[in-house]
């Protein structure tokens, strides 16, 4: 018994001891008072009452650690929550909702589902959702916004015609889509029924072609992203 109830105790002052630096709960403090009934038993050969306060003072003690543990998930989920949210914040400041509206929209929904998972004390899932957010926000970036009006220049000037402006990266990067140009267009050429027929000075209205924001016209002294195809 007297060599079981040392063993307790070593191992019990040695949990608060590497503990120290997380101490300031009521777990950990149960857990002191009971040890110190313990030693004080145990001195005044009363190994009975020593065996019952050390094993309260071991269950207070395994009380503290699953607190410490729960504290230290809810500090790191908090950390990440608050690193996810200031990055959105960054990325609504470079008009990712208008730009990158994908990946903006899984970033706001996550971060909700992150927030509602740590209120709900499920800490492990509230990192899952703060690191989903901060991934998909990973690829955002200051960028011009795709030409929404493009100004149609001579055949003999630049070949122009729908098949060729279709081509263009910052158009549609596919000239095989120049009927969508056409369609969104033909009320402005001479003949809405003849697509071949285009002249120069005419305005074309670029239609999105996958949900992308456009705006304004067609600058030649910008350089402009490709258009990402989905």
């Amino acid at each position: 018994m007297k060599r079981f109830i040392f063993f307790l105790l070593f191992v019990l002052c040695t949990a608060l001891v590497f503990s120290a630096s997380y101490d300031n709960n009521q777990y950990s403090r149960k857990s002191r008072f009971y040890l110190s009934l313990a030693q004080r038993s145990f001195d005044s050969g009363d190994y009975e009452a020593s065996a019952e306060y050390s094993r309260q003072a071991a269950d207070y003690a395994a009380q503290s650690e699953a607190y410490i543990q729960k504290m230290v998930a809810r500090s790191e989920a908090e950390t990440l929550m608050n690193t996810a949210r200031t990055r959105l914040t960054w990325a609504k400041s470079l008009n990712a909702e208008k730009f990158f509206p994908d990946v903006y929209s899984i970033a706001v929904d996550s971060i909700a589902l992150g927030s509602d998972a740590f209120y709900a004390e499920d800490y492990a899932l509230s990192k899952e959702y703060a690191q989903k957010a901060l991934d998909a926000l990973s690829n955002v970036r200051d960028v011009d916004p795709l030409p929404q009006y493009y100004v149609v220049r001579s055949w003999r000037d630049a070949k122009h015609c729908f098949w060729t402006i279709a081509g263009y990266p910052y158009v549609f990067d596919d000239s095989f889509q120049w009927r969508k140009l056409y369609e969104a267009n033909k009320d402005k050429i001479p003949d809405p029924d003849n697509p071949n027929l285009i002249l120069p000075g005419t305005v074309l209205t670029i239609p999105s072609l996958y949900g992308e924001y456009r705006e304004g016209t067609f600058d030649p002294g910008k350089k402009y992203d490709p258009l990402v195809k989905n």
